[in-house]
């Protein structure tokens, strides 16, 4: 080892359960040159251009990088009227692009691995696609060698690092967290102003480095600078990115030492951290996802979680997926996303949020310089921020980063109000029903009613006195939610009629509403899917 010295989610639904999905992008751009590209839109079968999304297997689908990048490829399907095939079905918004869904195995960078999976996914055909994404960064050789072999394909990997690649056809989605990492390191220095801070990273590689460590670093030095005092960072790593056991003890060791807030980007191993501050009773940042919200919906401790530094996959490959769609090509060698695309970020979610406190106000300030494309009012002597410099396509991030003709919402769905003479399990089959159609559109990751129950129970508040419909709207804010659906139920003859409405939580106004008649109860658990994707429109 080398040592030295509100609304973030997007979404919810309680069905069975609460959703978390992304937002849509609001920033500046960082990107190449374009490439000299073809005069029209790709032409995939009788015109219509086709995409393939490459996701590694998980046990369980328990992917939430994966899913994130689902959330992309159906908001560019809804946008497109496109159809999605794969995974656990297909949906259909209309006909004019067609997005395939493909998985393969492999999530390690050795030779013999590299070699299976471009094997793997040349079995799959890739020339019959217009645009491929492979999700992770183990795809970035695999797809390297076959835009070579299938030149009238563009691939992308998306969240691999560097390189300067040849192929006219093949672009690297790299998501810059320095950004991001430098609010980490302003977080974790305001929080603990002269105390000792620790870094842990998986290796002493640049993509460690230089994204995560130097970023943290720059944090800190602006926040001593700006509050007067000096704070030492203890930077160390467990040269792996997959074992537990070694970030546990690197962690107990700093806390040992003195350290208040460890920031770790280290896999796997930074598992060990996370239960590290947890047994101390201390705290620790979490990397690519938001670990804090991910531990509480786990039913796990998640209090020592001060925040996490995220990399919103399925903003990133809605991007590049709609500048394909409508300019008809794509730049090629290296693109740079991060905190100005909302593609990156210091995540504030309902259980840190009254941590972080006044915090919040510093995390909006200096969020809004980096958006502006701007550097911190400082200049660093021994870290740099590695804000992503500005290049020459504003023109064209601005038009992608254009709200979206359909959004994205995060919504609660409210116990079913049965008309009189429906049988009461009818309310909760409905319930459940309408959740597992939610999770197979992808839109949304659906966890259990018995969490959520839980979750509201962890924070105290009173509704005496409050009508039905507005507990219902503040539960839903309690939650995070954005809107709640309420759900009638009643019974006509042998016909089952469903009514729905989309409620804004904080106006109580309604958004939309939808309404459909069942021939019989069954039918109604058979054919959902319409009536969810006709309320979301």
């Amino acid at each position: 080892m080398k040592q030295g010295i509100f609304r973030a989610i997007s979404l919810s639904i309680l069905v069975l359960g609460l959703i978390t999905s992304c937002v849509s992008p609001n920033g500046g751009t960082s990107a190449p040159a374009r490439e000299t590209a073809d005069p029209s839109l790709p032409a995939g079968n009788n015109g219509v251009p086709r995409i393939a999304v490459i996701l590694p297997v998980a046990e369980n689908h328990d992917n939430p990088m994966a899913d994130d990048v689902m959330i992309g490829i159906n908001r560019l399907a809804r946008e497109f009227d496109g159809t999605i095939h794969g995974r656990e079905e297909t949906v259909e918004f209309g006909g004019e692009a067609d997005f395939t869904i493909l998985e393969t195995a492999g999530l390690d960078d050795t030779q013999s691995n590299i070699d299976a999976l471009t094997e793997e996914i040349r079995a799959l055909d890739p020339g019959r696609y217009d645009l491929v994404f492979g999700a992770g960064f183990h795809y970035h050789d695999p797809l390297r060698v076959l835009a070579g072999e299938v030149p009238g394909t563009r691939f992308v990997v998306v969240d691999s690092y560097g390189g300067s690649e040849t192929e006219d056809n093949y672009l690297i989605l790299q998501f810059s967290t320095a950004n991001a990492a430098f609010l980490a390191g302003v977080v974790a220095a305001e929080r603990f102003p002269g105390e000792p801070l620790g870094f842990i990273g998986g290796m002493d590689i640049p993509l460690i480095n230089d994204e995560f460590r130097d970023g943290f670093l720059a944090g800190v030095e602006y926040m001593d600078q700006r509050s007067g005092v000096r704070t030492d960072v203890i930077v160390d790593y467990t040269d792996s990115f997959g074992d537990y056991d070694a970030g546990y003890d690197l962690a107990d060791r700093m806390f040992d030492r003195g350290v208040k807030c460890i920031y770790q980007a280290a896999g796997a191993s930074g598992y060990g951290a996370l239960d590290a501050a947890r047994d101390r009773d201390l705290w620790v940042i979490g990397v690519d996802i938001d670990q804090g919200l991910q531990m509480a919906l786990r039913e796990m401790p998640y209090r020592h979680i001060l925040s996490s530094t995220v990399k919103k996959w399925g903003n990133g490959v809605y991007l590049v997926g709609k500048e394909y769609l409508t300019e008809g090509k794509l730049p090629r060698g290296l693109q740079i996303v991060g905190l100005a695309e909302d593609c990156t970020d210091l995540v504030v979610n309902p259980y840190n949020a009254l941590v972080l406190g006044d915090q919040l106000d510093t995390i909006e300030e200096l969020k809004s310089i980096f958006i502006a494309d701007e550097e911190p009012p400082f200049v660093s002597s021994t870290a740099s921020s590695s804000s992503p410099s500005t290049t020459a396509r504003p023109a064209v991030w601005k038009t992608l980063q254009d709200k979206p003709a359909v959004e994205i919402l995060t919504v609660t769905v409210n116990d079913p109000i049965l008309s009189p003479g429906v049988p009461a399990h009818y309310g909760a089959m409905i319930r459940e029903a309408m959740s597992t159609e939610f999770h197979k559109i992808g839109l949304y990751r659906v966890i259990d009613n018995e969490q959520v129950d839980r979750l509201l129970a962890e924070i105290s508040f009173s509704l005496d006195g409050v009508s039905e419909e507005n507990t219902r709207l503040e539960m839903g804010r309690l939650v995070a939610a954005e809107a709640i659906v309420f759900v009638n139920i009643g019974e006509v003859g042998e016909r089952v009629n469903i009514d729905c409405k989309l409620v804004d939580v904080e106006t109580g106004l309604m958004i939309a509403a939808a309404r459909e008649t069942y021939t019989n109860f069954e039918n109604v658990l058979d054919n959902l899917a319409p009536l969810i994707r006709e309320l979301g429109n």
